[in-house]
């Protein structure tokens, strides 16, 4: 009874990740992760309050924190450290649960942000500034090689330079570190 129940949670979860997935921002926990079984991980979160179980088996993108490469489902593990992406939708359980679109595992800087492209516009010819959510950034071509080719829909990580802000983002070097995600993993 208990899986029937967390499948239909897990589909009404998905189908409402689905709807939201295009307009709303983004949810950001940084933690550890303290359980994982099945296909869901739970996330004692660093901030208080904010821990997080997700389902993890739909979600499109585990990348290691360190080196930006791709992962695996199978390479989430108990004990790592973790930044997890997902919609805003979550049930009313304790920890409330929602369902992953991006898991970045591995110790370092959490200053990260999974853009979502609502507009790109090319700044000069060597950098764009993207539109996201409720923010902007610039990423250059010494960033991201061919940065004038995105466009619409592209889903990038972007690593944020400690000294910043997300609001003072579309500043020349706020962007550390930028993954193409949709298009070269």
């Amino acid at each position: 009874m208990k899986k029937i129940i967390g499948i239909v949670v897990l589909l009404l979860l998905c189908i409402a990740g689905t709807a939201f997935a295009a307009g709303v921002p983004m949810v950001q926990t940084t933690g550890t992760i303290v359980k994982v079984e099945d296909d869901k991980a739970t996330i004692k979160a660093n901030e208080p309050g904010k821990d997080v179980a997700l389902y993890i088996g739909r979600a499109p993108y585990f990348i290691d924190k360190q080196s930006g490469k791709r992962l695996g489902m199978e390479d989430v593990k108990a004990g790592q450290q973790v930044t997890a992406f997902y919609a805003p939708k979550l049930t009313k359980s304790i920890p409330p649960l929602g369902v992953a679109s991006l898991m970045v595992l591995g110790p370092g800087d959490d200053r990260m942000a999974y853009v979502r492209v609502s507009r790109a516009v090319p700044a000069d010819n060597k950098s764009v500034l993207l539109y996201y959510d409720d923010a902007a950034v610039r990423v250059t071509e010494n960033i991201l090689a061919n940065c004038n080719d995105i466009r619409l829909g592209d889903q990038l990580l972007v690593w944020i330079n400690a000294s910043y802000t997300l609001q003072e983002g579309t500043k020349e070097g706020a962007v550390e570190k930028a993954l193409m995600l949709n298009r070269t993993l």
